[in-house]
């Protein structure tokens, strides 16, 4: 959290409008204390919550649906959009689609391991028009080619994910890439 803040500031800094993805571990978005440290780091770097996705697996709804939704409204309250990580991993429950205030359902990359049967193709299909129902917004993780892609696409996801695009890398290294070119502009 404390990097991903330092970034975000980081790269506002250089006139960019930054979009960073932290990922919560079940333990840290469980803890008693993790809004309020939450927001002394938010403080301590003037975070802009509107550049950050909070993603949280859909794991922490099987410990308390009540606490969890407490703190996907707090996050949302102080302007973070929220996801739900890697949706389909065998805990999945389309209650909580419902029942919490998410911006975006993260379909997991075994989905896109299952696009060469039709059932899997349907699966897939009906995740996407079920989160979109919800108002939700969908990242289909795990496209590695452009088959993958356009399937997606034509499926209706709202966004795609994977090493098709880029491997993960550090910090960085990203900043060397474009399009962040007005970012060594101003760093001269």
């Amino acid at each position: 959290i404390e990097k991903a803040f330092e970034y975000e500031k980081q790269i506002r800094q250089n006139a960019l409008n930054p979009q960073i993805s932290i990922n919560i571990s079940t333990e840290t978005f469980m803890d008693l204390n993790f809004i309020e440290n939450f927001k002394s780091i938010m403080d301590k770097h003037q975070t802009n919550p509107q550049n950050i996705t909070i993603e949280i697996i859909e794991q922490v709804c099987l410990y308390d649906i009540d606490i969890a939704r407490n703190r996907i409204n707090n996050l949302r309250n102080l302007g973070f959009k929220i996801a739900i990580d890697d949706f389909g991993t065998g805990y999945s429950n389309l209650s909580y689609l419902s029942d919490l205030e998410v911006d975006f359902i993260k379909i997991d990359r075994k989905f896109i391991l299952d696009l060469n049967k039709e059932k899997g193709k349907k699966v897939l299909r009906d995740i996407i028009n079920i989160s979109h129902s919800m108002g939700c917004k969908v990242i289909v993780e795990g496209i590695e080619n452009e088959s993958q892609l356009q399937l997606i696409k034509i499926f209706g996801a709202d966004f795609a994910q994977g090493f098709y695009f880029h491997k993960p890398n550090t910090f960085n290294k990203i900043i060397e890439y474009t399009p962040l070119i007005i970012w060594k502009k101003n760093k001269k």
